[in-house]
C-alpha cells in the first residue's frame, strides 16, 4: 500500500491493486488519525505504521485491525510532529518535532533520549525538519538553523563546516 498523508484530510492509502482508494479521516476515534496536519508516515514493522503530524503528535496505525492509538510514551514531546525517522539497524525511532526538539525513542526497549539546542547536544535549533540517514550511516538532521550530522559515539550533533549549511 502507499500511505499519502493530506493537509487537513487525514491520510489517503492507495491500496495494492492501485484501482482503489481507503481514507483514515481525522478524529478522536480510535479509527482515526488523531491529527488533522499530516507530515510524515513510516512503517518500522510489519503491519505497523508512525504517523507524525502537526497538530495531534505521533499516531501508531495497526493496519490489520485499523486502529489508531496516540504515541504517548514520551511526556515532554509536543504535538508539533515535523519528521519521523526510522533507522532499522538500531531500532530507533528519530522524531522531530517544531519548538521541542529532537527525540530518540528505541522501540526495543522502549528508551529515549530528548535533544534540544545546546553546546552539551550541537542542534543549533529546536525546531527539525528533516532526518536522512547516508548509505555510510550517517544520520543528518536538518534544523530551522542550519544542518548537523550525529557522532553516534559522542551523543552529539556536529556542523558540516560550510558557511551557509551551517
Amino acid at each position: 500500500n502507499v500511505w499519502i498523508g493530506t493537509y487537513f484530510g487525514g491520510i489517503n492509502v492507495l491500496l495494492k491493486n492501485n484501482e482503489q482508494f481507503h481514507w483514515i479521516e481525522a478524529g478522536y476515534d480510535s479509527q482515526n488519525i488523531k491529527g488533522k496536519a499530516v507530515r510524515k508516515t513510516v512503517e518500522p514493522q510489519k503491519d505497523i505504521l508512525w504517523v507524525a503530524t502537526e497538530d495531534g503528535g505521533s499516531n501508531i496505525y495497526k493496519t490489520k485491525t485499523g486502529e489508531i492509538n496516540d504515541f504517548n510514551r514520551i511526556q515532554k514531546m509536543s504535538h508539533n510532529i515535523h519528521e519521523l525517522f526510522y533507522d532499522k539497524e538500531t531500532e530507533d525511532m528519530w522524531i522531530g518535532t517544531f519548538r521541542s526538539g529532537l527525540f530518540r525513542y528505541n522501540l526495543s526497549s522502549n528508551r529515549w533520549a530528548q535533544y534540544l539546542p545546546d553546546s552539551k547536544s550541537g542542534l543549533p535549533s529546536d525546531a527539525i525538519f528533516t532526518i536522512e540517514k547516508q548509505q555510510n550511516g550517517t544520520i543528518w538532521v536538518g534544523t530551522t538553523q542550519g544542518l548537523r550530522y550525529y557522532d553516534s559515539e559522542k551523543n552529539i550533533f556536529l556542523p558540516f563546516n560550510h558557511p551557509v549549511l551551517d
